[in-house]
């Protein structure tokens, strides 16, 4: 990839930790800006929560076999990114996810409130470092995405950093 498309890349980069955050919140929380979840909301909410936690990860660990996926290795080769508690998870996440399975039924263990938090919490500590190590031109591309996100996309009460 070159420069040009890793810088392009920055704005989906951001959406996609923006959305991790977001209902990360939701889903640590119960609650948006004072509102609490009912089922079925709060069910959609740990769905997508999920989805972000493997997609961020995918981002941070590098993997996919895709040509054209976006890695965390493409702005920074300084650092590398451990995450053992999405590993412990990685199993349940995919194929709760993303397949009906017969491993459902056998196999499927609940992600409860304390890994849910364990999993946002190992991801935001990912995204910090990785911020930390940007080297230019991407630093300021992140920047200038963040302030962009948190006015165009009503993200503003997040802390995207």
């Amino acid at each position: 990839m070159t420069i040009e498309d890793r810088e392009l890349a920055v704005y989906h980069v951001i959406y996609e930790y923006a959305n991790l955050i977001s209902s990360g919140e939701m889903v640590t929380t119960g609650q948006h800006l004072g509102k609490c979840f009912d089922p079925p909301i709060n069910t959609h909410l740990a769905d997508a929560f999920y989805f972000s936690c493997r997609k961020m990860a995918d981002f941070f660990l590098s993997r996919s076999k895709e040509k054209d996926d976006v890695f965390a290795s493409h702005y920074v080769s300084t650092v590398t990114f451990d995450l053992p508690v999405h590993e412990r998870w990685r199993t349940s996440l995919q194929k709760q996810l993303a397949h009906l399975t017969y491993w459902r039924d056998k196999s499927a263990e609940e992600i409860e409130k304390p890994a849910q938090a364990e999993l946002f919490n190992e991801l935001k500590t990912a995204w910090v470092t990785f911020l930390q190590h940007l080297p230019e031109p991407y630093r300021t591309d992140f920047d200038t995405a963040i302030i962009g996100a948190n006015k165009k996309q009503g993200f503003e009460h997040l802390d995207l950093r």
